[in-house]
């Protein structure tokens, strides 16, 4: 007969590494995610804003990046305003799993109202 003691701290010592790192994985994605829709919205409510007048787009670039430090640039098409905003992954999720290099961005294309002047 031999002794079993141990068993399981070895099973123990073989799995958690692999646990920790899906867990991790989820924690990153799951910022990453989050962190995309807050552009989205940001992106639709300066879009809007331009769109309607309510901002100039020198007053949007402010707001963009007093928000969250996004970086915003907007291109005037016609009858539209296109915005796009983007933002370093650094600081995005825990930086260990998905480190990513370069920036998140979002594009939003809005229809101006008629008579608004950008």
């Amino acid at each position: 007969m031999r002794s079993e003691d141990g068993g399981v701290s070895v099973e123990f010592v073989l799995w958690a590494p692999l646990l920790m790192v899906f867990l991790l994985l989820v924690a990153d994605s799951t910022m990453a995610f989050l962190a995309q829709g807050a552009m989205w919205h940001a992106a639709g409510e300066i879009s809007r804003a331009v769109a309607t007048g309510r901002m100039t787009i020198a007053e949007a670039e402010a707001a963009a990046m007093a928000m969250a430090g996004y970086t915003a640039a907007f291109q005037h098409m016609g009858d539209f305003i296109v915005v796009r905003l983007s933002r370093p992954f650094e600081g995005i999720g825990t930086g260990i799993v998905l480190s990513f290099t370069g920036a998140m961005e979002v594009q939003i294309v809005q229809l101006v109202e008629p008579g608004v002047e950008i």
